[in-house]
């Protein structure tokens, strides 16, 4: 009798959310919440905020990438840098864009969340990497109107493996927050390459 309760709150919850505003969403949200509650990747510990799964403390946590760092690439040195500068990687092969820029080091928390959303079907992460990335855009590009977002797609063969591309969800997350485009592929992916885990710079 539990089981069937809590089936057809769960049924009534996530129909609640797609269909009614922010209170109906947050209705839905809370019900769910008590029924399953959600636990910070991080720590393992309880999450306040709505639809997230990275506590404040592990948020707090984070290493995020502020100068100084390379002008192109965004590679975070250590030291006491003034100037503008260009790495030695970028100088030697310079990169085929004309500035990139990371939200946080890859490191603890953000490693453990990164593997989660990208390895193990953790797709209700997007929200909380789609929150670094939208600081990140807002602190760097904060004077730029962006047309659209795309995303590196999948092999068929990876993405059939995988079941899903995480970088579309990401994409889509962060286009819909700017107001771009995100509808499109502007990549095709044509060669099944080796997974970039374990791989070095050159590779």
């Amino acid at each position: 009798m539990k089981t069937s309760c809590a089936g057809s709150l769960v049924h009534a919850a996530s129909r609640l959310s797609r269909c009614a505003g922010d209170a109906g969403r947050s209705f839905a949200s809370a019900i769910l919440d008590l029924l399953y509650p959600r636990h910070c990747v991080g720590c393992g510990g309880p999450v306040r905020m709505p639809s997230r799964y990275i506590c404040w403390d592990c948020r707090a946590s984070l290493q995020l990438v502020v100068r100084p760092f390379c002008a192109v690439c965004g590679d975070p040195v250590d030291g006491d840098v003034s100037t503008d500068f260009t790495c030695s990687s970028c100088r030697d092969r310079p990169p085929g864009f004309d500035r990139a820029r990371s939200a946080a080091r890859h490191r603890g928390v953000l490693r453990r969340a990164v593997h989660a959303f990208k390895y193990s079907q953790h797709v209700a992460l997007c929200a909380d990497l789609a929150d670094l990335l939208e600081q990140c855009v807002n602190a760097h590009y904060g004077e730029l109107t962006f047309d659209a977002v795309t995303y590196v797609p999948l092999h068929g063969m990876k993405e059939k493996e995988r079941s899903y591309n995480q970088s579309r969800l990401l994409a889509r997350e962060l286009g819909k927050r700017l107001g771009a485009d995100r509808s499109g592929r502007c990549l095709v992916r044509t060669r099944h390459t080796p997974s970039q885990a374990g791989l070095n710079a050159a590779e």
